[in-house]
């Protein structure tokens, strides 16, 4: 978990140090531009640099 004052500002691929497992960041950004959304798995980072696996869903609305 991150405070208000750790994120404001901050791009959210940064801030969350997200590895997709089937895709890059450039993939992503298109299948979102395509689809509307992205969903999938990855590896993220957490503020302690603990690795957690994710189930990531991101849309545009």
């Amino acid at each position: 978990m991150f405070f208000q004052a750790e994120v404001l500002a901050t791009q959210e691929i940064s801030l969350l140090d997200t590895k997709f497992k089937d895709h890059n960041w450039e993939e992503v950004q298109q299948i979102i531009k395509d689809k509307g959304k992205y969903e999938g798995e990855g590896l993220q980072k957490d503020r302690h640099n603990h690795l957690l696996t994710v189930h990531l869903h991101i849309n545009t609305s």
